[in-house]
């Protein structure tokens, strides 16, 4: 239903947004230093200045080896924290001397209670491999706020909470490997070679595509891109992804692609024509919500009498709309446009017929 996953989408953006405030309040230079600590080996293993750097790129973290080599240098004399050691001169080989088992004493409690709402409710907003090089900080916030239950703080997370409007479809599941590749395709700008089963059928078919985002909408991940074939724009459900390969070829992304503009559109809500004046008969008492959450931003109501009102929207005419306008049919009529309402009746004849004698 398009206005439940919709408000949904944005409350889960602004309460994910309101969770990384905190974490960001740590100047860029701590988080690039966590960054490094967490790809360094621990004693006897090594790695040097260099392969550090390519390894830290590898995961979309851009540093000069300038940069990296006077991080580690401070780390080694001004962060004791760390524990952090190297051998040789030219070149350094570094490693951990061993395992910090006191970060927890480094966090406050804000720091703490912002990664373990991290912890719970971006996952599917973080590319795995990020979201793993932070399990050591959920680790350690989960234990600060255990050894500090009697400061204030701790009740947040007992009293917010997340919780999508409707009824929920379960995940499906996705190939992790698969995953994985896309998301390095997306922050390398690569090509993806993927085998993509389409519904329903059970066919395998093969693709050469060019990544451009991903979207996160109830419980369905979708891969927009565009086919290196002949560069039309494609929608791939993860879920029906077979295997992903990243390719070395770099991914040919349009100059005026934007994946805010491509949702805005109607794209990912199976659009019909944009932009058409909707106009609903509504039951006062069941749709006075409608008034309270309104349809689009230009949205008017006028009263009927006391028990009805009508609303005027501009929306998109999509099957989404469709979907909605049958889940709220008991208690509102479609009086325009005429193509919306016959679609409905045509719906609502097909499921009446399911239930007759």
């Amino acid at each position: 239903m398009i206005l439940c996953v919709n408000f949904y989408r944005i409350e889960k953006i602004l309460f994910i947004f309101s969770i990384f405030a905190g974490f960001l309040n740590m100047d860029k230079k701590s988080v690039r230093l966590f960054n490094i600590y967490q790809h360094l080996p621990l004693k006897p293993n090594q790695v040097s200045t260099s392969d550090l750097q390519k390894k830290l790129h590898s995961e979309g973290v851009k540093i000069s080896i300038r940069t990296l080599q006077l991080d580690l240098d401070d780390m080694l004399n001004f962060y004791e924290m760390f524990h952090i050691d190297h051998v040789g001169e030219r070149p350094k080989k570094w490693f951990k001397d061993k395992e910090n088992r006191d970060i927890e004493g480094q966090l406050t409690p804000s720091t703490a209670l912002a990664f373990s709402m991290i912890k719970s409710n971006a996952k599917s907003l973080l590319p795995q491999s990020i979201y793993d090089d932070l399990n050591l900080f959920f680790e350690k916030s989960d234990r600060k706020l255990k050894n500090n239950l009697n400061n204030p703080i701790n009740n947040w997370l007992t009293r917010v909470a997340v919780e999508p409007a409707g009824f929920q479809l379960g995940k499906p599941d996705i190939c992790a490997e698969s995953l994985k590749e896309v998301e390095q395709a997306l922050i390398h700008k690569k090509q993806l070679e993927l085998i993509y089963t389409k519904r329903p059928t059970t066919e395998k078919k093969a693709y050469t595509i060019n990544p451009l985002g991903l979207i996160i909408r109830g419980s369905t991940l979708y891969l927009v891109a565009t086919l290196a074939a002949d560069n039309k724009q494609r929608l791939f459900a993860c879920h029906r992804m077979k295997s992903a390969v990243l390719l070395p070829t770099s991914a040919t992304v349009p100059a005026d692609f934007c994946l805010r503009d491509y949702i805005d559109e109607g794209n990912i809500s199976f659009l019909i024509e944009k932009n058409v004046q909707l106009v609903l008969r509504v039951e006062s008492v069941l749709g006075h919500h409608f008034k309270e959450m309104p349809l689009s931003d230009d949205q008017k109501i006028s009263d009927d009498n006391g028990h009805f009102f009508t609303i005027t929207s501009t929306v998109n005419n999509s099957l989404e709309l469709n979907w909605w306008l049958m889940s709220v049919a008991d208690f509102t009529e479609v009086l325009a446009p005429k193509e919306v309402k016959e679609t409905l009746i045509t719906y609502l004849e097909k499921s009446i017929s399911k239930y007759r004698i």
